[in-house]
C-alpha cells in the first residue's frame, strides 16, 4: 500500500486492485456499520416510543420489524443488480435518501407515516449494508476484515448504548432520528474514498450465483443452509434484542442500571472478536459456533424460567458476546463453504428478513402470553433451530 499516492481531498489511498487492500477495507468498514446504527439502537428506540408516543410495546416492535423488512428488500436488490450499482453515485443517493427518511420520522411519526418511512431507510440501508460486505468480501484476508468489522460495530454499539439514552430521554424519538440521520450522512466521504475497481466478477454475479453454480450441488446445498442458518440467528437476536431494555425494567432494575449493563456487556464483548479467531485457528469452525448456538440456546431458557435481575445480566451480557462469536463463525464457515465468496451479498438478505420477523415473532408472543418469557422461548428456539442447520452442514462436509 503506497501512503503517497492519496488522492486530493481523500482520507484514504489510491487502489485499483484487490491487493491494495487499505482502500477497500476501511471504506466499507465506515458504511457498515452506519448502515446498521438502527439494529444497534433497536432496544433504545423500542423504548424511546413506548415512552415518549404512548405507543405500546407489540406495536414498536412491529414499526421495528417494517425497518427490518426494508433492510431486507434492499439487500435482495443490491445482491441483484449488476454493476450499476457499484458506482458511487447510487450509493450516495441510497445514504441521503436513508438519512432523509429518518429526518422526516423526527416530525412526521402518525404510525401509517412511520411504517412507510421505516421501510424506506430499511430499503436504502439494506442496499449500503450489502454494498459493503460485498466490497469487505475482495479483501484479501476476508475472516480478518469481517473480525475488524464486527469488532469496530461492538464499539459503535457501546457507543449508541452510552449516547443514545441520554439523548432520547432529553429530545425523545425525535432526537434519536436526527441523530442517526446526522451520523449516516457523516458515511458519505467513505464512499467517495473507495477506489474503482477493475475486477467486476463480484458486482455482476446474479443473486443466485451466491449459492454457486459451479456444478457442486453439495456446496449449493451447504450454501443455502448456511443461509438459512444465518436467518434463524437473526431471528433470535431480533426477539431478543428489540425487548432487552423493557425485560430489564421487567426484571425489577432501574432504566440507569439497564443502559449501563447493555453499555458494559457490548464493551467487554469486543474481547470476542480476538478471542472467536483464536479459537478457530485452534479448533476450527464448528466446535466454537455449536458450542456458542448451544450456549445462547439454554440461557434463554434458564431466563424464561427465572426472569429475575441476576439472571438477566448473566443473559444480556452472554448474548452480547456470543453475538459476535456467531457473526465471525458464519461469515468463516459460509467462506469455507462458498470460498467465491458470492454468498456473502445474501447475508444481509438474511439478516434483515429474520431481523424483521424476529421482533414481530416477539411481539406476537408477547400479546398471546403476556410475558417476556415467551419472547426468551421464541429466541431460544430460532438459536436450537440455526445449530441444527450447522451441525447438518458440519456432518455433510465431513461426509463428502
Amino acid at each position: 500500500m503506497h501512503w503517497r499516492a492519496l488522492r486530493p481531498g481523500r482520507w484514504w489511498p489510491r487502489a485499483a486492485t484487490r491487493d491494495e487492500s487499505g482502500a477497500l477495507l476501511w471504506p466499507s468498514i465506515a458504511l457498515a456499520i452506519g448502515s446498521v446504527l438502527p439494529i444497534l439502537g433497536m432496544p433504545l428506540l423500542v423504548g424511546a416510543m413506548v415512552d415518549h408516543w404512548g405507543f405500546s410495546a407489540s406495536i414498536a416492535g412491529y414499526v421495528t420489524s417494517v425497518d427490518l423488512a426494508g433492510l431486507f428488500l434492499g439487500s435482495v436488490v443490491t445482491a441483484s443488480v449488476t454493476r450499476a450499482f457499484g458506482r458511487s453515485t447510487r450509493v450516495t443517493a441510497a445514504v441521503v435518501i436513508c438519512a432523509l427518511s429518518n429526518l422526516l420520522c423526527a416530525f412526521w411519526h402518525p404510525l401509517p407515516a412511520l411504517f412507510a418511512l421505516r421501510f424506506i431507510a430499511g430499503v436504502t440501508a439494506g442496499m449500503t449494508y450489502a454494498y459493503s460486505l460485498t466490497l469487505l468480501a475482495r479483501f484479501p484476508d476476508a475472516a480478518r476484515g469481517f473480525a475488524l468489522m464486527v469488532f469496530w460495530q461492538v464499539v459503535a454499539n457501546a457507543v449508541v448504548i452510552a449516547v443514545f439514552p441520554v439523548i432520547g430521554s432529553r429530545f425523545g424519538p425525535p432526537g434519536l432520528f436526527l441523530t442517526l440521520a446526522l451520523l449516516l450522512l457523516g458515511t458519505l466521504p467513505a464512499i467517495f474514498a473507495v477506489p474503482q475497481l477493475r475486477d467486476r466478477e463480484a458486482d455482476t454475479a446474479p443473486v443466485l450465483a451466491a449459492l454457486g453454480d459451479d456444478g457442486r450441488q453439495g456446496s449449493r446445498g451447504a450454501a443455502a443452509l448456511c443461509i438459512g442458518a444465518v436467518a434463524c440467528v437473526y431471528v433470535a437476536i431480533g426477539c431478543y434484542w428489540a425487548y432487552a431494555e423493557r425485560m430489564g425494567l421487567a426484571a425489577g432494575l432501574t432504566a440507569p442500571t439497564v443502559h449501563t449493563l447493555l453499555t458494559a456487556g457490548v464493551l467487554l464483548s469486543t474481547a470476542a472478536c480476538a478471542a472467536a479467531l483464536r479459537l478457530a485457528r485452534s479448533f476450527g469452525q464448528s466446535r466454537p459456533l455449536l458450542s456458542t448456538l448451544g450456549v445462547l440456546t439454554v440461557l434463554l431458557l434458564i431466563n424464561a424460567a427465572h426472569n429475575d435481575a441476576l439472571m438477566y445480566v448473566l443473559t444480556v451480557v452472554a448474548f452480547q458476546a456470543c453475538w459476535n462469536f456467531i457473526d465471525i463463525y458464519q461469515l468463516g464457515t459460509l467462506a469455507e463453504v462458498e470460498p467465491s465468496g458470492r454468498a456473502v451479498a445474501l447475508v444481509p438478505a438474511a439478516q434483515g428478513l429474520a431481523l424483521a420477523i424476529g421482533p414481530a415473532a416477539g411481539a406476537l408472543a408477547l400479546d398471546l402470553a403476556h410475558s417476556y418469557a415467551a419472547v426468551l422461548a421464541v429466541a431460544a428456539a430460532a438459536a436450537a433451530l440455526a445449530a441444527l442447520c450447522y451441525a447438518i452442514v458440519y456432518a455433510s462436509r465431513r461426509c463428502t
